[in-house]
C-alpha cells in the first residue's frame, strides 16, 4: 500500500484510513464533509491568551492539515493467533 496525496483523490465518507497529519502525525480518521474525525482522540497543547499550554484534545482534523491518506491494511488471518487455543 502506498499513501495518496489528499490533493490528487479523496478517501470515500465513512471509510475509516490512516491519515497523515503535516506535524508528522499518523491517525485512523473517517472522512466526513470537509474533515477527518479522529477514531481516538489525541492530546494536545494550545497557547491561550495568557501565553501558557493548555492541554485539550483533538477529536477531528480539518482537510487542509492532512497531507495524505491510505487505506487501512488487512487484519491478520486465524493462524496467527494459535497461542490463544
Amino acid at each position: 500500500m502506498n499513501w495518496i496525496k489528499i490533493k490528487d483523490e479523496l478517501p470515500k465518507e465513512f471509510v475509516e484510513v490512516l491519515i497523515y497529519h503535516r506535524m508528522n502525525t499518523i491517525n485512523i480518521g473517517t472522512l466526513k464533509g470537509e474533515e477527518f474525525i479522529l477514531k481516538d482522540v489525541a492530546p494536545c497543547y494550545y497557547i491561550k491568551d495568557s501565553g501558557l499550554f493548555t492541554p485539550g484534545w483533538i477529536t477531528s482534523y480539518p482537510l487542509d492539515v492532512i497531507t495524505h491518506w491510505m487505506p487501512l491494511p488487512q487484519k491478520p488471518n486465524e493462524e496467527n493467533y494459535e497461542f490463544l487455543k
